[in-house]
C-alpha cells in the first residue's frame, strides 16, 4: 500500500513540531498533501492534507516533487555506460541552465523521442532537494522513491497529457519530458501561451516527430467546465499543429497515481549522492574497520610471500650461476651449458670410467667374497646375485670354519652368515643396500 507524499512548493523547511508545540506554532510549518493507493483495485484511494507527524502508515513511501521545482531538458548525450553518462550530465546541460551547474542535481529519466542520442534530463536544485529530504527524515520518513509530479501518470503514444491545477499546470510527453504551464483561470477561452509555444516548438522539431495528434486535458470539474474546448481547438489547430484533437476530462485534484512501477522507478531522483542506502549496506558499514583490518593483513601476508619468493628466486639464480662457473672451470672444453649439475655428473662418471676408478657393484661384492671365503672356497656349492645381493651357499662346513666365516663376515661390515636347516649361506649386499 504505497503512500504518496506531495512535497510543498516552499523555500522553507523545518522540523515538524506538531507533536511538541501548540497548534498555532505548528501551523507555521508546511503541511503536505498525501494519497494512499489501495492494492489491486481493493478500494478507492484515500487522500488528505496534514503535518508530517499525522501521515498514515505505509509499507512504501514515494515523495512527489512539484513541477515548478524541476527543469526538464532535452539533452544530447553520447552512447556510453549509465555511470559515465552521469559524470557527463552536468556538462551536457550547462548551456541550458541559468544557474551554476554544480548546484544542480541532474538525472536521466530516459531516452527522448526527439531523435538519436537525445535524453530527457530532470534537473533540480541540489540544496532544495537536500532540505526537503532532511525535513522528511526529521519526522522519521525515508522515501524509497522521489519523483516529479509529472511522472505519476501514464501518457499514451502520440498523445500529450495536460494537467491544470488550481494555480498552474503542466504538459507531459510520452517520453517523460514536461513543460510548466501558467494560465489565467479567469480566461479559459483560449489556450495558455506556454502550451501553444510548446506545441509550436514540437512542430518545428526534426520531422515533427514529437508533435502529438491528441491532447488529453485533465482538471478539476470547475476548471474543466470553464474551458472553451471549441476555442482551444480552433486556436491550436492553426498553422503547424493542424489536426490536433482535444479531449477534456474532469479529474479530482490531486489525481491518483496511475503508472507502472518500472516506469516510476526509472524516474527516481534518488541517484548519485542522494541514493538510498539499504539496511544491509548500512549494517555492513559498521564492520568497515574490521574489513579494512582484514584486507590490510591479507595484503601484508601476500607482500611477505612475494618478498620471500623473490628472495628464494635470487638465491636459486646465485646457486645456478656458481654451479655454471664451477662446471666451466672444471670442464673448460664445454661450449654449451644447459644443466650444469647433470652435465657435471655425466662428465665425472666418464672420467672415472676412463681411469678405472669405478666398477660394477657385483664385481666389488665378488672381490669381498673372495677375501672372506679364502679358507673355505672349496666348500662353496652355489653363487647367485639378485637385486644387488650376492649369496654364496656352502656344504660340509666344520664348526671351526663356520666360526671363522662368521668372524670374517662381521669384520667386513657388508656381509652376514645365515643358517637354515643345516645349510649355510654368506650374504653380501651392495654398498648402500646394507
Amino acid at each position: 500500500m504505497p503512500l504518496y507524499i506531495y512535497l510543498p512548493d516552499s523555500d522553507r523547511f523545518g522540523v515538524d513540531r506538531a507533536a511538541t508545540t501548540d497548534r498555532a506554532e505548528a501551523s507555521s510549518w508546511p503541511t503536505v498533501r498525501w494519497i494512499v493507493c489501495q492494492e489491486a483495485n481493493s478500494g478507492p484511494a484515500r487522500t488528505g492534507e496534514c503535518q508530517l507527524s499525522d501521515l498514515p502508515a505505509a509499507n512504501r513511501i514515494v515523495a512527489v516533487v512539484p513541477t515548478g521545482r524541476i527543469a526538464f531538458i532535452d539533452a544530447t548525450l553520447p552512447k556510453v555506460s549509465p555511470q559515465k553518462r552521469e559524470q557527463l550530465l552536468n556538462f551536457a546541460i550547462e548551456d541550458k541552465l541559468t544557474i551554476d551547474p554544480s548546484t544542480v542535481h541532474a538525472v536521466v529519466i530516459g531516452e527522448s523521442a526527439s531523435g538519436p542520442h537525445q535524453y530527457v534530463v530532470a534537473a533540480i536544485d541540489r540544496a532544495w532537494l537536500s532540505a526537503a529530504l532532511a525535513w522528511l527524515q526529521s519526522a522519521g520518513i525515508k522515501p524509497q522513491l522521489v519523483v516529479a509530479e509529472t511522472a505519476l501518470q501514464n501518457v499514451a503514444d502520440d498523445e500529450w497529457l495536460i494537467v491544470l491545477k488550481q494555480r498552474d499546470g503542466y504538459a507531459v510527453r510520452p517520453d517523460g519530458l514536461a513543460y510548466g504551464i501558467d494560465y489565467n483561470r479567469a480566461d479559459l477561452n483560449t489556450p495558455p501561451f506556454a502550451l501553444t509555444l510548446a506545441l509550436n516548438e514540437a512542430a518545428a522539431s526534426t520531422g515533427s516527430r514529437i508533435l502529438p495528434s491528441r491532447l488529453q486535458i485533465c482538471a478539476s470539474a470547475d476548471i474543466a467546465a470553464a474551458i472553451d474546448q471549441a476555442g482551444w481547438q480552433n486556436s491550436l489547430s492553426t498553422g503547424s499543429v493542424t489536426g490536433l484533437v482535444l479531449s477534456v476530462a474532469a479529474w479530482p485534484q490531486p489525481m491518483s497515481p496511475n503508472v507502472a512501477e518500472r516506469k516510476l522507478s526509472a524516474s527516481n531522483l534518488l541517484t548519485g549522492a542522494f541514493k538510498t542506502v539499504s539496511e544491509v549496506t548500512a549494517g555492513l558499514r559498521q564492520f568497515r574497520f574490521a574489513a579494512l583490518l582484514a584486507c590490510s593483513a591479507l595484503a601484508l601476508h601476500v607482500t611477505m610471500l612475494s618478498l620471500d619468493a623473490w628472495r628464494m628466486s635470487r638465491e636459486r639464480q646465485t646457486l645456478e650461476t656458481e654451479l655454471r662457473s664451477i662446471f666451466l672451470a672444471s670442464f673448460p672444453q664445454a661450449t654449451v651449458v644447459v644443466n650444469a649439475p647433470l652435465q657435471m655428473a655425466r662428465n665425472l662418471r666418464q672420467l672415472e670410467n676412463e681411469r678405472g676408478l669405478t666398477a660394477e657393484p657385483v664385481v666389488t661384492q665378488l672381490a669381498l667374497a673372495a677375501s672372506i671365503t679364502r679358507d673355505v672356497a672349496k666348500q662353496i656349492s652355489n653363487i647367485s646375485a639378485k637385486n644387488g645381493v650376492l649369496t654364496l651357499s656352502f656344504t660340509n662346513l666344520s664348526a671351526d670354519h663356520l666360526s671363522a666365516l662368521r668372524i670374517a663376515a662381521a669384520r667386513s661390515g657388508a656381509a652376514s652368515v645365515a643358517e637354515s636347516g643345516g645349510d649355510v649361506s654368506l650374504v653380501i649386499r651392495a654398498m648402500g643396500n646394507t
